[in-house]
């Protein structure tokens, strides 16, 4: 006789409220490099993660990732491919269309030599189906950073930059209508090097545009760039240190007023070549785009600090990923900013993969979700090269390394009397700080069982395969965190105990 029982591991806090859905997922292919860029919730709760990919002879895609509301991947699709070059790559390369559901990808493409590369905008369906896609041609001349925002009026604003020659790179603007239809385009920056990492159109209906600028007097600077509604520039400012600085992102936090979030060099040295170390910056700006006097903060913490991605919430805070990028490891962060500029977070985030000199994780986009959380989207740059998605309680917490997630874990406790009756199991000592000792028996019936160890969100955290040539095993507790836990072992669907275990470090 069976009896069955179905337990839901599915816990609620303690003040009724359902504990937010968290995941850490990477998406590899064992041939190609796949990375991912840009990330955008769904209206049926789960996710598009936008990204690229190279194969043999020269192919290059841009493809689209449908996930579900745990990260699993339900579809790919390619939406554009090309021999030659192919790329989305900064946090604005996928935005939502202006038509619910539909989504608007901006890229660059084209063929083997970098001069044939163009930008391109997608409009397409949450299952992949291309709606539109417009190449915008720009003859002899080098694109990149490709990005889009929806404006106001309907339509588009495309932007990146244009490289006019090797030493002449320039901020570039494209506005276009609700199928990307040209309207207007504009090229700000004189004969210097121009890199634009972020656009967004101000409550006037201007656009605030911010990158890293360079001139012969003071090298590389944090600059911005206030323009009116046809793209026409309002005042263009400089920002940083006497040495060369990073880039920069400028938002409008109230009208006519706005934060901005950099890299400053703050250290110049020569060994043994020359290099700068760079630190977060902020500061706040004034309708002009001058620097609010006593608003500047520098983050001192580890070198090489910028920040990739900025979200201002509903409460006026500034959600960044910042990376820290050199010399080495490269690590991303979660981190909350005040519009005052007092750091309240600074997260560690990871994929778990590589070592302490090897890691390479990025994180090029953040965007908040329905729970109050985020969700970000980036890659590990070892080989081979993997898209990667991150879903964060408003804390910046998540569910570990990758593969993780806190889908509910539905275990099938099926028992049968007879085998119950000859299988036995003990857990010591309970609680435990740093070793649980299981001491076992299995009957013939069993020749193994699978000891499970669930955190209270449903998430596996240790697991042991246990044979009948051993009746006691030792299993380190070491690193998991303090809290209550809950066992199961089993053969199968054949349960031989369950239970709860504290670890109290």
């Amino acid at each position: 006789m069976k009896n069955s029982l179905f337990i839901l591991l599915f816990f609620i806090s303690c003040g009724g409220t359902a504990q937010p859905i968290l995941f850490n997922k990477l998406y590899q292919a064992d041939t190609i490099s796949m990375l991912a860029t840009s990330i955008q919730p769904t209206q049926t709760g789960g996710y598009i993660l936008i990204g690229g990919f190279n194969w043999i002879n020269d192919y290059t895609a841009v493809y689209m990732r449908k996930l579900d509301q745990y990260g699993n991947t339900e579809k790919v699709v390619i939406l554009a491919d090309t021999i030659g070059k192919s790329a989305p790559l900064l946090h604005n390369s996928l935005i939502k269309s202006h038509t619910p559901g539909n989504y608007i990808v901006s890229a660059t493409i084209g063929g083997t030599n970098d001069e044939e590369r163009d930008f391109m905008l997608i409009e397409f369906n949450e299952n992949g189906d291309v709606l539109w896609k417009r190449i915008y041609p720009q003859p002899n001349y080098v694109e990149g950073n490709a990005q889009a925002i929806a404006t106001r009026n309907g339509g588009y604003l495309l932007h990146g930059w244009v490289e006019v020659n090797q030493q002449s790179m320039q901020f570039y603007l494209v506005k276009t209508d609700s199928t990307g239809g040209v309207e207007w385009e504009r090229f700000y920056g004189d004969n210097n090097m121009h890199y634009l990492l972020h656009a967004e159109q101000t409550l006037d209906g201007g656009y605030l545009l911010s990158g890293q600028c360079h001139n012969s007097s003071t090298n590389w600077d944090m600059c911005a760039i206030k323009t009116d509604t046809m793209g026409l520039v309002e005042w263009e400012q400089r920002y940083g240190t006497n040495n060369d600085d990073g880039g920069c992102i400028a938002v409008e936090v109230a009208k006519g007023e706005y934060a901005l979030v950099g890299s400053a060099g703050i250290v110049e040295q020569f060994q043994p070549f020359w290099y700068t170390e760079y630190q977060l910056y902020f500061a706040r700006l004034d309708s002009n785009g001058v620097i609010v006097e006593n608003s500047e903060r520098y983050y001192i913490n580890e070198s090489n600090y910028s920040p990739e991605a900025v979200y201002l919430t509903d409460k006026k805070e500034l959600i960044v990923a910042t990376l820290i990028y050199g010399p080495s490891p490269i690590k991303p962060y979660f981190t909350k900013l005040t519009l005052s500029g007092d750091m309240l977070l600074n997260v560690p985030l990871s994929t778990g993969l590589g070592n302490q000199y090897s890691v390479q994780d990025y994180i090029r986009d953040i965007e908040p979700t329905s729970d109050g959380g985020y969700v970000m989207a980036g890659f590990n740059y070892l080989w081979p090269q993997s898209g990667w998605a991150v879903k964060v309680d408003s804390m910046g917490n998540t569910c570990g390394i990758t593969d993780c997630d806190t889908a509910p874990v539905v275990i099938d406790a099926v028992t049968m009397a007879t085998a119950t009756e000859a299988a036995s199991m003990v857990v010591s000592p309970n609680p435990t700080a740093n070793t649980l000792n299981i001491s076992y028996h299995l009957p013939p019936q069993f020749p193994f069982a699978v000891f499970e160890l669930y955190n209270n969100i449903g998430q596996k955290v240790l697991y042991k395969i246990t044979t009948q040539t051993n009746t006691q095993i030792s299993l380190s507790v070491a690193d998991i965190p303090s809290g209550i836990y809950f066992y199961r072992f089993a053969n199968n669907n054949n349960l031989i105990a369950n239970g709860k275990v504290v670890i109290v470090h």
